[in-house]
């Protein structure tokens, strides 16, 4: 799964849950829990998440 397909897929969870555990996300998306903090970063710095 490459980083926009993961993003995606963030975005979706957050958007159906409310919120969503790294751990949780690392699992499913099969990538490490750094990966996921940093795709969340990317999407927090680029005003592109959950508000």
């Amino acid at each position: 799964m490459d980083m926009l397909e993961r993003h995606a897929e963030i975005l979706k969870q957050v958007k159906e849950k409310g919120t969503v555990k790294i751990s949780e996300l690392s699992k499913e998306l099969n990538t490490s829990r750094e990966t996921i903090r940093k795709d969340i970063y990317i999407r927090q710095e680029t005003k592109a998440i959950f508000y």
